[in-house]
């Protein structure tokens, strides 16, 4: 691709598509907002490689900790999965011990993916693997020697599948008991609900990281406490347990775009994204009964979507599927992934949906 402007990306061919990727939710606020890039542009002149703590970020941390209550204190990183390593080693620092729990076809970066096969680029912790959303399978597991349970509230990249309520219920539950870190992962989810899926099951985690959109489409990750507020207490100078450096953590360009960004993020914008997936995902479901196709699976939460074929021959689908809507204009995650971003319209959910039903009435 060589640019993109609001729902709409442009090849090096001069196609225009529209974009149903959205960077894989990174690009919540379409492509080239006027108010991220004026953001960028005046993070130019103050001077931008400072070395130093800035007030931005302070507002920043501030405006997380205001949007996520379990984030009472934050450290900014560069990425989802910096997040997400620096939160497990604060877990096995705080408790003492070495085993985590984690899910099934989990994703929480490419050192920490849990999907089907050996991963060689695994961090070498004490794993446990469960079964997500199966309390019985999961019973095994509640033991003392437990030192952290790292969970997305809806697997992404495992399928956009959503974990149930009593399920993360259990697993809260199996924190407090076995004194486990419980750490969610809302990289992808916290888009979904203005204080994350944490805020719409009502049930709060110790520890969160964050990653993706929040930095406005610039490397950006976060992760906090708040809840047992002295996990967070291992990196005060005082105590000096564990120490968290990098240079480009608190990066201005970042720290800019994602302030302008968390001010575009309200909860009407989330609600109408939500609700335009919600459209989707049924309007596909009346499109599969009607043509008596029964074996498209479709799963997400709101404005993330989920389309997997269970058929033998489901790996050409996939394929065909995703040629025949770059064919219409339409580009979508080669997994048959969709995020909406906040440029999406009826009209442009409606033009997918003209182009799945020719899909399903070609290859059916």
């Amino acid at each position: 691709m060589e640019g993109g402007q609001g729902p709409y990306l442009y090849s090096v061919d001069k196609r225009e598509y529209l974009d149903f990727v959205s960077d894989y939710s990174a690009a919540f606020y379409g492509h080239s907002n006027p108010a991220i890039t004026e953001a960028i542009s005046s993070a130019l002149s103050p001077g931008f490689s400072l070395g130093s703590v800035t007030r931005k970020e302070c507002h920043l941390g501030e405006r997380i900790k205001g949007r996520f209550p379990s984030m009472e204190r934050v450290r900014f990183c560069n990425s989802g999965n910096e997040a997400n390593t620096y939160a497990l080693v604060t877990a096995t620092e705080f408790t003492g011990r070495t085993k985590i729990l984690v899910f099934d076809n989990g994703y929480h970066g490419d050192t920490l993916n849990f999907g089907s096969g050996d991963n060689k680029l695994n961090l070498p912790h004490d794993f446990i693997f469960g079964t997500y959303n199966n309390i019985e399978a999961n019973q095994k597991h509640t033991s003392s020697d437990l030192a952290a349970i790292i969970v997305e509230p809806m697997l992404s990249a495992g399928g956009q599948i959503p974990f149930t309520r009593e399920f993360l219920s259990f697993l809260r539950k199996t924190a407090d008991v076995t004194g486990a870190v419980l750490i969610f992962d809302e990289v992808v989810t916290s888009r979904l609900h203005i204080n994350g899926l944490q805020g719409f099951h009502k049930i709060m985690p110790d520890m969160t990281t964050l990653g993706k959109y929040i930095g406005g489409g610039l490397p950006f990750g976060a992760f906090g406490g708040g809840g047992r507020s002295d996990i967070m207490a291992l990196y005060e100078t005082r105590t000096r347990k564990l120490s968290h450096s990098g240079t480009f953590n608190n990066n201005v360009f970042t720290i800019s775009a994602a302030l302008a960004a968390i001010d575009l993020v309200s909860e009407d914008e989330i609600h109408r994204a939500n609700k335009l997936g919600d459209t989707i995902r049924n309007k596909i479901s009346e499109i599969c009964a009607a043509h008596h196709l029964s074996d498209l699976r479709i799963t997400g939460f709101g404005s993330a979507i989920g389309l997997q074929f269970l058929r033998v021959d489901r790996d050409l689908l996939k394929g065909l599927f995703f040629y025949h809507m770059l064919q219409h204009g339409i580009c979508i995650g080669r997994r048959g992934f969709l995020f909406l971003n906040m440029c999406h319209t009826e009209d442009h959910v409606q033009r997918f949906l003209t182009a799945f039903q020719k899909f399903v009435e070609e290859f059916k």
